[in-house]
C-alpha cells in the first residue's frame, strides 16, 4: 500500500483526539476490574487463515507470530482502555474458523456487543465466504450487535484478489457499521479498527446514560447494554465441546 493511500486512508479512518482521549489503561488478565468500568464482549469470526489471532495480538501483545497455529474452538483476551476517563474493557473472542463450530455453541454469541468479520484482501475465497459468515452472524446474534467487515493482509497489496468498493458494498448492503483494511503483519490500521468499535460501544452506552438520567445501577440485560459481567474462570480457558 502506498504511503499516499495509507495517509488518506489514516484520516478516514482516525478519532478525532480532541473529542476522544483514548489511552491504553492497565491490561493485565489478572488485573481486577474497576468498578464503574465498562465491559463488552467482542467476537472476531471468519475464515481459517485471515489472521484473526494475528489481529487481536497485534492489537494486545504488540506481537506478530509468523508461524501460522490454527485456533481450536476459542481463546479470549483482554483490552482495556480509558477513553473520556471512562474505562472501557473489551473481552475479545478469538474463535475457530470452521462454521460448523458454532452450530453446536450458538451461547458464544450471547450478549455479544461487537462482531467483527474478518478476511484476507489476497485469498478471493475468504471473501466470497462472508455472505455464509454473515448469516451464521444474523441466525446467532443479537440484531443491534455493532458489525464490521475488516479485510486483512493489506502488506500483501500486490497481491489482491479482493477490492476495497466490493467490500463496501457487502458492508452497505448488510447495514453493516464500519469497514477496513488492516494488515497485523505491519501493524497497519490495527489500533484504528478496535478504536473505532470503541467509540461506537462508547457512544451507545453515552446515549443510553443519558435516556437512563439519574439512574446510576443499570439493568444490563433490560436496557440492553451488552455490558457482560466478569467471565467464570472455566470460561477464559481454550474450550470447546465441537471438534474442530
Amino acid at each position: 500500500m502506498s504511503n499516499e493511500n495509507i495517509k488518506k486512508s489514516t484520516n478516514e479512518y482516525s478519532i478525532d483526539s480532541n473529542k476522544y482521549n483514548i489511552i491504553e489503561f492497565n491490561n493485565d488478565d489478572n488485573e481486577n476490574e474497576e468498578e464503574d468500568e465498562l465491559i463488552y464482549k467482542v467476537i472476531v469470526i471468519g475464515d481459517q487463515n485471515v489472521g484473526k489471532t494475528s489481529i487481536i495480538q497485534k492489537l494486545v501483545t504488540k506481537y506478530f507470530n509468523k508461524k501460522y497455529n490454527s485456533t481450536i474452538g476459542f481463546d479470549i483476551f483482554y483490552y482495556r482502555v480509558k477513553i473520556n476517563n471512562k474505562i472501557i474493557k473489551l473481552n475479545i473472542w478469538d474463535t475457530c474458523g470452521i462454521k460448523d463450530f458454532f452450530s453446536c455453541t450458538q451461547n458464544i454469541f450471547k450478549e455479544v456487543a461487537l462482531a467483527i468479520i474478518v478476511y484476507s484482501i489476497s485469498e478471493r475465497e475468504t471473501f466470497e465466504s462472508l455472505e455464509g459468515w454473515i448469516n451464521v452472524l444474523k441466525k446467532n446474534s443479537n440484531p443491534n450487535v455493532l458489525k464490521f467487515i475488516v479485510g486483512n493482509k493489506l502488506d500483501l497489496e500486490n497481491g489482491r484478489k479482493t477490492q476495497k468498493e466490493e467490500a463496501e458494498k457487502l458492508k452497505k448492503d448488510n447495514d453493516f457499521n464500519f469497514f477496513i483494511e488492516t494488515s497485523a503483519k505491519d501493524d497497519i490500521f490495527i489500533k484504528e479498527l478496535f478504536e473505532n468499535g470503541i467509540v461506537q460501544l462508547y457512544e451507545s452506552n453515552k446515549k443510553m446514560e443519558e435516556k437512563d438520567g439519574d439512574e446510576l445501577k443499570i439493568d444490563f440485560k433490560r436496557k440492553n447494554s451488552f455490558v457482560i459481567k466478569n467471565l467464570p474462570n472455566e470460561q477464559k480457558k481454550n474450550n470447546s465441546n465441537c471438534n474442530c
